[in-house]
């Protein structure tokens, strides 16, 4: 899903759905959180994502790893262009995925996912190619936190 809204899609009965966005230079998105957690990555542009328990720079080739309401503000340093994985708090506790903010490599092949997947419908057929498509975002976020 393409320049959309991440409330809109918040009630999929979706463990993971994605979403990719367009900014123009200097756009502030302000505090806000979701039901979901977040996997931020800008494919061009570099984010600051502030939080209160800390603000995180994201160059090229990371992500931002935001947990489910945690309230955070995105400011965009540059043309940014987004996509972002959002995945529920229950299939990312199972998951082993973090519980608090952190910063996420992002592989040659996460990059492909999540460029991907944004061209996924919110309602894709379990067990299909879609949804291995998203469990794989899932666990390739689970193996790529940055050590502090």
């Amino acid at each position: 899903m393409r320049n959309t809204v991440a409330e809109t899609y918040e009630h999929v009965h979706r463990n993971v759905y994605a979403r990719g966005n367009d900014y123009p230079v200097g756009v502030v998105l302000p505090g806000h959180s979701h039901e979901f957690n977040q996997l931020l990555y800008a494919i061009s542009g570099v984010l600051t994502v502030s939080t209160c328990e800390g603000s995180w720079v994201v160059p090229p080739r990371r992500a931002s790893w935001i947990p489910s309401r945690v309230k955070h503000e995105v400011r965009m340093n540059g043309h940014t262009i987004t996509r972002s994985a959002y995945i529920c708090p229950e299939a990312a506790l199972a998951a082993g995925l973090a519980t608090r903010c952190a910063v996420i490599n992002v592989s040659p092949l996460l990059h492909e996912l999540l460029s991907a997947a944004v061209d996924v419908p919110k309602d894709y057929e379990l067990g299909g190619r879609d949804d291995q498509l998203m469990q794989l975002i899932m666990r390739q976020a689970g193996t790529a936190v940055v050590p502090h």
